[in-house]
């Protein structure tokens, strides 16, 4: 019987939609969303859509988004605004969604006869996808404003397919929770510094350190390999090539003894 802490970690490994990403979001999480309908991948009940000319943003300078979404506010307190977004191609475009955070921190939009609010840095969660299946890509996303022209950018990312187990486990048992739906949401301050620990990492640097460890175990494992064949090489130079009773000197015939390199 798994652990409950693999049974996390196999949740994780399970998002390949926005709506598992919503199922995620309500059984691990705990945010309330019973009343929505999670089996319905266009989430309309739980989301309203954007078209990015509503941003005022040229289409060219959002040419890979694919979906972009708002959650509705689950509370009438909550301060954050959390959006869905879609990019083609297999890595998160950085300059896009910083000109998305710059649209929607900056400006306030009109819809219908009302005003869709901006809101402010601190305030803001992307949950993006890039790839596609087997190598989709799953980020949580936060900006930082640290006093720079450009504000920092972290995530939470990985690959449900391929990523390491460590690296899974580390966000499992460490990262998420603090995106868990907070029980008093008229603490906005807490809030915010509750969801805003989550993120510790540079997008992309969970995923390269677990490929370069992956290059580099491969490596090592190869040269083990190399010594040991020389090893035995110069030993049977020396001995009588049958010997009763000596055992087998095949120990590396193992076809996994060279793993490939893998993507993380």
């Amino acid at each position: 019987m798994p652990t409950e802490l693999q049974r996390r970690i196999d949740a994780l490994r399970d998002i390949r939609t926005f709506a598992q990403v919503s199922v995620y979001l309500r059984d691990e999480l705990g945010w309330p969303l019973e009343g929505a309908d999670l089996e319905d991948e266009s989430l309309d009940d739980l989301t309203y859509d954007w078209d990015p000319a509503e941003l005022g943003v040229p289409a060219d300078k959002l040419r890979d988004v694919v979906r972009l979404q708002q959650m509705r506010p689950l509370t009438a307190d909550q301060p954050w605004g959390v959006f869905l977004v879609q990019f083609e191609g297999p890595r998160l475009p950085i300059t896009q969604l910083r000109r998305l955070l710059h649209a929607l921190v900056t400006r306030q939009r009109r819809v219908g006869n009302g005003t869709r609010p901006s809101w402010a840095l601190d305030d803001l969660l992307f949950i993006v996808f890039t790839g596609s299946d087997p190598a989709v890509e799953m980020h949580f996303v936060a900006f930082f404003d640290d006093g720079n022209r450009l504000p920092k950018v972290r995530s939470l990312a990985w690959r449900p397919a391929q990523s390491p187990h460590p690296h899974l486990t580390r966000l499992a048992e460490e990262l998420m929770p603090s995106l868990v739906w907070p029980t008093e949401t008229n603490d906005a301050d807490q809030w915010r510094r509750d969801w805003r620990g989550a993120f510790k990492l540079m997008p992309g640097q969970a995923i390269g350190d677990a490929a370069r460890l992956a290059d580099r175990m491969a490596r090592t494992a190869s040269d083990l390999r190399d010594q040991i064949e020389a090893v035995l090489a110069r030993e049977q130079a020396h001995e009588p090539t049958q010997q009763q009773g000596r055992p087998p000197t095949n120990l590396t015939n193992d076809p996994t003894s060279r793993p490939a390199r893998s993507p993380p």
